[in-house]
């Protein structure tokens, strides 16, 4: 899968639209970020090993964590330290090639003179635990880094105060909603999450979600598994061994 060819070919698709106000709508789908971290030279060089370290709970055994936690984590015990900090530094550069390449897609909408009117959302479906916990990829177990994915957007015409960060509660759900009130477009479906449009313009819907909900049936392995999170407590059903309840403020 080339990522450089996706992003060619959307570069293609851009340039030649016709110039009309007609609404349009477009999904540039890299695979990257993901395994094998395969990166061009170039995007390598820039990070240095030894400026690599491991999370800082890269140790934990997990003896108070569900079986299929540490039997997960047992897959990358059989690389080194140094080998689990060359895969960050892979992934690392791996994240600055795919900056890189997103760049030249927001360089052509400024060349078309579609910059300011265009709704654009940089975004991922899941995370890397990068190292937590010792795990890589994604998947059960439950952690942060595999839930926690970039959602940022841009639209010059729309959004008040660029450059801010929203500290909210926001799902990959919401991005559907968002699409269909930027165009406008009505419908009688019910969503499960909601448009951002009032956060573009700087402000915050009083009933906004105060929970976060996820469920998982597994990746590789498999059980069952679902969680709710609100910004002090996180609860964890696990059908395949103990549940976990995590107080946030002392054990993010």
């Amino acid at each position: 899968f080339n990522d450089r060819q996706v992003v060619d070919d959307a570069l293609a698709v851009i340039r030649s639209r016709p110039r009309d106000p007609a609404p349009w709508c477009q999904y540039v789908g890299v695979l990257g970020p993901h395994d094998p971290y395969f990166v061009p030279q170039r995007f390598l060089d820039l990070y240095d090993l030894g400026d690599i370290v491991l999370p800082a709970n890269f140790h934990d055994r997990m003896a108070d964590k569900p079986a299929l936690y540490r039997r997960t984590r047992d897959r990358f015990d059989q690389l080194g330290e140094r080998e689990h900090r060359e895969a960050i530094r892979h992934y690392l550069a791996f994240c600055s090639y795919l900056d890189s390449l997103f760049g030249e897609v927001l360089q052509a909408l400024e060349e078309t003179g579609e910059r300011e009117n265009t709704l654009v959302l940089y975004c991922s479906d899941h995370g890397d635990y990068l190292g937590e916990h010792g795990l890589w990829c994604k998947g059960l177990p439950c952690f942060q880094p595999a839930y926690h994915v970039p959602a940022i957007l841009r639209w010059p015409a729309r959004v008040v105060r660029p450059g801010r960060e929203v500290d909210a509660f926001v799902s990959l759900a919401d991005f559907a909603p968002t699409f269909l009130a930027a165009a406008g477009i009505g419908t009688d479906r019910r969503f499960a999450g909601a448009s951002l449009l009032p956060f573009l313009a700087d402000q915050t819907p009083a009933d906004w979600r105060d929970a976060l909900f996820t469920q998982s049936n597994g990746n590789e392995l498999y059980g069952i598994q679902r969680s709710v999170m609100t910004r002090d407590w996180k609860y964890v059903y696990n059908g395949f061994d103990f549940d976990e309840l995590y107080d946030l403020r002392i054990d993010p």
